[in-house]
């Protein structure tokens, strides 16, 4: 039995390229609670992954300097955490809601008049949907998701490629 499986995500460094980025790419592409989610994840599991590679300090300070540095991730957090856990304790929980609407890629059209062979026919227009997903907090603060996962991706390459 080995207590470090070898999974070809050894470093923080590797989990930002191989999951983070992915599942931010993803997400600029669909912009859904779904894809959302996911960079959501990936980026609360780089926490641990870059604390195991410092060597462990300890975990309230690391974190604590961290959120000091990108208070977007305590939202990673709670995301992250109230997908996996029915309800969360932690006192420091500040997500209450994500609300709005996905934009799930791709294009609209949309028929503005009749199409009718007697009548004038107006033409369809075409649009992109915008992803309009908020974080709404418990500090009354809100948060556009895309703003905040750009914020977080940026982050951690600032935090990882020195």
């Amino acid at each position: 039995m080995t207590n470090h499986p070898n999974i070809g995500l050894d470093n923080a460094m590797a989990h930002f390229f191989n999951v983070l980025c992915p599942a931010y790419e993803r997400f600029k592409e669909r912009q859904t609670r779904a894809n959302g989610l996911d960079v959501a994840k990936a980026a609360w599991d780089l926490v641990e992954r870059l604390r195991h590679d410092k060597g462990k300090p300890d975990k309230g300070q690391f974190r604590r300097a961290l959120f000091n540095r990108c208070s977007e991730l305590e939202l990673m957090r709670d995301w992250a955490e109230a997908a996996k856990h029915p309800e969360l304790h932690r006192g420091s929980v500040n997500l209450v809601s994500i609300t709005g609407a996905e934009n799930p890629g791709g294009t609209l059209q949309i028929n503005e008049g009749p199409v009718r062979p007697e009548g004038p026919f107006r033409g369809n227009l075409i649009t992109v949907p915008s992803c309009t997903l908020t974080m709404n907090c418990a500090d009354g603060s809100t948060h556009s998701v895309p703003d905040v996962l750009q914020c977080v991706v940026e982050f951690w390459s600032k935090e990882l490629i020195k």
